[in-house]
């Protein structure tokens, strides 16, 4: 579902030139690969054949549903704040590594490259 409604932002950035869809796309598409990594390492068993392409096209089905049946961008954007706050919430109650196992360098890194290229997108209004 979420890799639908990520198709459909980026159909959607699409609409407002190439400078804006490449500079929302690129954090889009490390930020996928990195979720797609996590789904196959921990469920590297199940993670096979039918449910990784499904994977895989989601957000191909999210873009050609945003433009074939000009769904209003108010939906787009409930249900993309939606899968942010529970993403959040997921991370927050399972994923993050204890104090002592934390490596801040690589992770600071990594939020000022995402942040420079969603800091880029904005700009470029």
């Amino acid at each position: 579902v979420y890799g639908v409604f990520v198709g459909g932002a980026l159909a959607l950035e699409a609409e407002h030139g190439a400078r804006q869809l490449l500079l929302f796309a690129l954090p889009m598409l490390l930020h996928l690969t990195v979720v797609e990594s996590h789904i196959h390492h921990e469920f590297e068993s199940e993670h096979v054949g039918l449910t990784r392409a499904l994977l895989a096209i989601a957000p191909g089905i999210g873009a050609a549903a945003w433009a074939l049946l000009g769904l209003p961008q108010a939906a787009l954007f409930m249900a993309l704040a939606l899968i942010a706050g529970s993403t959040v919430v997921q991370i927050i109650q399972t994923e993050l590594p204890s104090p002592d196992l934390v490596s801040i360098g690589p992770f600071l890194l990594g939020v000022c490259i995402y942040s420079a290229m969603v800091a880029a997108r904005w700009a470029g209004g």
